[in-house]
């Protein structure tokens, strides 16, 4: 189970994603489907980097049954 607070924003975000998905995209003009295509590159890069953030926090547990903390991770 999720905190109440981030599962909140993760419904918000799911939520949001729900909207674009139903947006009428015949609607914009080239250049706003342009800007549009350019503003959810930048969000898709944020979301890689809370991707990060929560892949460090995992690696940064000791599971249940497990003698030692999980793996971390370096490059």
């Amino acid at each position: 189970m999720i905190d109440t607070a981030v599962s909140g924003k993760v419904a918000e975000l799911s939520a949001c994603l729900d909207g674009l998905l139903e947006a009428d995209l015949t609607a914009l003009s080239s250049v706003e489907v342009a800007g549009l295509l350019s503003a959810l590159e930048v969000q898709r890069r944020r979301l890689d980097a809370v991707d990060v953030a929560v892949v460090a926090e995992v690696g940064a547990r000791v599971w249940p049954g497990s003698t030692r903390a999980a793996p971390r991770w370096t490059c």
